[in-house]
């Protein structure tokens, strides 16, 4: 392993499978950036706890001397206790819920609403292709859109929304979030509350739905492709 080699490892959310993540990973690469998906394959995961979802993504993570981790969605609650179990350089939170010292996920969305209004109401299966085109995918179309449909899948963690988070403190790891001016799932009036006082900085609108990932890769990419190179 070449030394001070930087790994953008990414982390999928609980409606889509990792090959969401495949345009970045390409543009990232043009870019002289290598990078990884995990994957918490639903058939290994569904019904875990944070650590136990964390433990898997440190174990993927084993031969990356640095890291840049990226997490969507429900992985906003995950990524962050990674760090208890390895050094991480950067976490990235694409439009993604956080966690809250003290507290579990599922407080934070019934009483500080976390979660989008009409995505909490939605009474369907949350990973039907009515739900992606309305929720995930409202702002992709044509062959964007045909594309991120196969991307989705489900991966439902609930003990990890459940339990207050195994964080003790907030990590001291510089963070960054992207928030989607246009998701329909997290809600833009809690992450622009919750951020600054979670990470310590304001998030950065992105023109977008949930998936910027699917929608706009190009700008996810160069987003991770300037954190990379600030980290050196």
């Amino acid at each position: 392993m070449a030394s001070g080699q930087l790994t953008v490892a990414l982390v999928h959310g609980c409606t889509q499978g990792p090959g969401g993540w495949d345009r970045v990973r390409d543009l990232l690469s043009g870019a002289g950036v290598r990078s990884l998906a995990v994957d918490l394959d639903p058939r290994e995961f569904d019904g875990t706890t944070a650590l136990e979802c964390a433990s898997h993504i440190a174990l993927d993570l084993e031969n990356r001397e640095r890291v840049i981790l990226v997490g969507t969605s429900c992985a906003g609650i995950i990524i962050p206790v990674v760090t208890m179990l390895r050094p991480i350089d950067h976490l990235v939170f694409v439009c993604a819920g956080l966690p809250d010292i003290g507290r579990s996920a599922t407080d934070q969305i019934f009483n500080d609403g976390l979660l989008h209004d009409d995505w909490l109401r939605y009474s369907g299966a949350p990973d039907s292709s009515e739900a992606a085109r309305r929720f995930m995918f409202n702002d992709c179309e044509g062959d964007v859109l045909t594309w991120s449909l196969s991307t989705v899948r489900l991966f439902m963690p609930q003990p990890a929304y459940d339990e207050v988070t195994p964080l003790e403190s907030w990590p001291d790891t510089p963070s960054t979030y992207l928030l989607g001016t246009k998701d329909r799932i997290i809600s833009q009036e809690w992450a622009r509350a919750a951020v600054p006082s979670r990470l310590g900085g304001s998030p950065i609108d992105l023109p977008t739905g949930h998936c910027p990932q699917n929608s706009r890769p190009e700008v996810v990419a160069d987003i991770l492709t300037r954190v990379a190179s600030q980290q050196g």
